[in-house]
């Protein structure tokens, strides 16, 4: 017997209201981070974030078995009830309620109405059919030897399902009986197949499908875990009895059994994983003794084991017994729930949804299918139509239940609902059009897909106005906003992201007074236990966030909100850091212009003031006039950014730096060694360069004493090496000569800036040497058209 568990909402206990809940020691707040996840923890993720295809790749395996179960049995074709008013043993036969059109039964003649008597092979002695050979259940007989009684005679009716010839006693209405040959089929056809096998199928996917969204959606948390178990098991029990429950006569013995073990095991198990999810929805239920929840499951898994055994006293101490008991579980911590959630009008609220839930749908069909055959009582309908009952009647309640919102379904969820029942409509139209032999295959399919469309579009409106709409706007809609957070003043940024928040998820933007223990990384978006609060990290310096009372408390955080908001949080932090560095950049690029100005061009129209008023100006003058429209240039250049080629630039160094030594008296070796490729350099480094080996010029000329002087150069691909020696008095003189100045600190800020290094040493000659290596920007070369 098969019990269908509606899937509760999937929020674990409610937390309380206000951040004061959220209050931790101060050890707390300096928690090291976490380790790195193990793989095992990876794989869980992983399993959580694609659990809705997971669970579709279960559905479609299950149903894969079912189908294979069924369809590679025997059949004939023909759809057999038990005649109305006859006793389950009494030998008056099976009705024919249908046959497949075309299929082996509607070849012979047989026609719905007539009545099966007996079947046999030709030459042996025929089975007098029963209305017990169509039991959709075992689980109705009262008592083992029954059952062995029935496999026996599902064991001798699929023997002869098997042969090659059937023959079969019916009896038209109003002759006598008469004998019909039959050559029953090796499979099934899948149009032979009832609707009820079809909607098992169909509630145990809903079931698997529904857990796997919410597994998705929601955090990870126990009431998560029993939601996907109960669902899980609920799947297989549903499965199960589509296979025995749908069978056109009778199934080898070994498979029915197999099958009923399955579906004794897996209602159990879902009523199990059912009681511990009332036990932590919406509120976390004190904890039953130790000892008794480790007892429980080897007690569970004995039950089951002693049931399938046969090992009990009868069947009513098997799988009605223990659903019963775990039903009454069920029930216990309904009321615990009820108990503990007194003056908590939402949570109340939410628990009455949930038993009424239970009551008209689980409850029900443990009643019906369960507690009443102990009284030898048959159920009042079949399990498929008790299976509808119970998912229209869950339906009905979610509908009913509808503003408490347990569930919160994404827009893309929604929309897909409403495309699979698109979809649905169409194949249920075409079947019933091609069934009822209304109009050919061809048409009845244009015609299904004609009006489902013309159905279909006004519909998907309707709903897309009516429920699929947003509240909130939607991250599209708060572009500008989100751009303005890299331009508004850090003064009035935290209040503009609260606004933020607040309106993009609809929701109160509190302030984070301590790090909450459920933050395993503070540097993260994450979801708090219940759904109810969203922990929003610090970024760009501004203090991490709560937010809370999403849709006035009728609505909860899901998993597509927190990677919303860490995909927010981490927009907002690349547009302020870009903003400051652009800041930045700005700032340092008004500081090199003024040190620039301030050191190089500066310094020499100020020399050029001073040596305009000597008697001797007539010489200074033009030589300072130059130096200052050079630096000039080499500003301006800068500024353009304008690349120039490596032996430009070595040219003109030469030229400048034979020019200045060999007026001052000094003697110039010049050796530059250059990369086999062509290249330009920046105009930054170029600039900058130029700079550095004016200065060192300078310094020489002015302190060194020196009669001769080497210069080399060594350009490769990712460097460049200068090495500037003379005969002078050495380093010790000069540098207490240039301390005074600013020659060395304008020399170190250059190649400081550049990403270089430089040292002065004593060289060969016996004077001062200056050692320097900067590196060259990548990608560098000269293109052919430059040449």
């Amino acid at each position: 017997m098969s019990t269908v568990t509606p899937v509760a909402p999937s929020m674990p206990a409610a937390i309380d209201s206000g951040p004061a809940s959220l209050a931790l020691p101060e050890a707390e707040r300096r928690r090291v981070p976490p380790p790195r996840a193990s793989a095992m923890a990876s794989a869980v993720d992983w399993l959580r974030r694609n659990a809705l295809y997971v669970a579709l790749l279960l559905t479609l395996a299950s149903s894969l078995v079912c189908l294979v179960l069924s369809i590679t049995q025997p059949a004939v074709g023909w759809d057999l009830r038990p005649v109305a008013g006859a006793a389950p043993t009494a030998p008056v036969g099976l009705r024919i309620h249908g046959v497949v059109p075309q299929g082996r039964a509607d070849t012979a003649g047989l026609e719905a109405g007539m009545v099966v008597l007996a079947l046999g092979v030709p030459g042996t002695d025929a089975v007098t059919l029963t209305a017990q050979d169509k039991l959709e259940d075992p689980d109705l007989l009262h008592n083992y030897s029954e059952w062995a009684a029935f496999y026996a005679r599902q064991d001798r009716l699929a023997r002869i399902m098997k042969a090659p010839l059937v023959e079969a006693t019916v009896v038209r209405p109003g002759h006598p009986p008469e004998r019909v040959t039959l050559q029953p089929r090796a499979y099934r056809l899948v149009e032979g197949l009832p609707w009820s096998f079809w909607g098992q199928l169909l509630i145990g996917a809903l079931a698997i499908g529904a857990a796997g969204w919410v597994v998705s959606v929601y955090p990870s948390s126990p009431t998560t875990l029993f939601t996907a178990m109960s669902s899980f098991f609920v799947m297989l029990a549903g499965h199960s009895a589509a296979v025995f429950s749908s069978r056109e006569l009778a199934l080898p013995s070994g498979l029915f059994h197999a099958l009923s073990v399955v579906n004794h095991a897996s209602s159990a198990l879902s009523l199990a994983a059912l009681a511990l999810l009332i036990g932590s929805y919406p509120k976390r239920l004190p904890r039953w003794p130790a000892w008794l929840e480790v007892a429980l499951l080897p007690l569970l898994l004995a039950w089951i084991v002693a049931d399938a055994a046969w090992l009990l006293p009868s069947p009513n101490w098997g799988s009605r017994s223990l659903q019963s008991l775990l039903m009454a579980l069920v029930l216990i911590n309904l009321l615990r729930q009820g108990l503990a959630a007194r003056g908590q009008p939402r949570v109340l609220r939410a628990v009455g949804g949930t038993a009424l839930l239970l009551l008209c749908g689980t409850t029900m069909l443990i009643l019906l299918l369960e507690l009443l055959p102990i009284w030898r009582i048959m159920p009042p309908a079949s399990q498929a139509l008790i299976y509808t009952f119970v998912l229209v009647s869950n339906l009905g309640i979610a509908l009913a239940t509808r503003r408490l919102r347990p569930y919160d379904l994404d827009d893309w969820t929604s929309q897909a609902f409403v495309a699979l029942a698109g979809a649905v409509g169409v194949w249920a139209l075409y079947r019933g059009l091609v069934t009822l032999r209304v109009m050919e295959d061809s048409v009845a399919l244009i015609v299904a897909l004609l009006v489902c469309w013309l159905l279909y579009v006004p519909l998907f409106h309707w709903l897309s106005r009516s429920y699929l709409k947003r509240a909130q706007p939607s991250l599209e809609d708060l572009t500008g906003e989100i751009l303005l957070m890299g331009l508004i003043r850090p003064a009035d940024r935290l209040a503009a992201w609260r606004g933020l928040l607040a309106r993009l998820f609809n929701c109160r933007c509190l302030d984070a007074d301590a790090v909450p223990q459920a933050v395993a990384d503070p540097a993260r978006a994450t979801l708090l236990p219940g759904g109810e609060v969203l922990w929003i990290p610090a970024t760009a310096g501004m203090p991490a966030l709560l937010l809370r009372d999403r849709g006035h408390a009728r609505r909860r955080f899901n998993e597509h909100d927190r990677r919303l908001a860490q995909r927010l949080c981490g927009l907002v932090g690349q547009l302020v850091a870009t903003r400051v560095a652009y800041g930045q950049g700005a700032e340092d690029e008004r500081l090199r212009i003024a040190d620039d100005l301030h050191d190089d061009l500066g310094a020499k129209l100020l020399s050029l003031v001073h040596a305009s008023g000597r008697p001797d100006s007539n010489v200074e003058v033009p030589r300072m006039a130059r130096e200052a429209l050079e630096e000039m240039r080499l500003s301006v250049r800068h500024l353009k950014a304008q690349r120039a080629p490596l032996t430009d630039v070595l040219a003109d160094w030469r030229a400048e730096t034979v020019a200045r030594l060999t007026a001052a008296g000094i003697d110039v070796d010049w050796d530059a060694q250059l990369p086999e490729r062509p290249r330009l350099l920046s105009a930054r480094t170029s600039s900058q360069l130029t700079r550095v080996l004016r200065e060192a010029v300078s310094n020489l000329i002015r302190h060194s004493d020196a009669t001769h002087c080497r210069v080399l150069l060594n350009v490769s691909e990712t460097e460049l090496q200068l090495e500037l020696e003379d005969n002078g008095r050495g380093m010790d003189q000069v540098a207490v000569a240039v301390s005074v100045g600013h020659g060395l600190g304008n020399i170190e800020r250059r190649v400081r800036r550049l990403g270089g290094s430089h040292r002065f040493v004593v060289g060969a000659l016996g004077g001062t040497m200056l050692l320097m290596r900067v590196p060259l920007e990548p990608h560098a070369a000269l293109s052919v058209a430059e040449t």
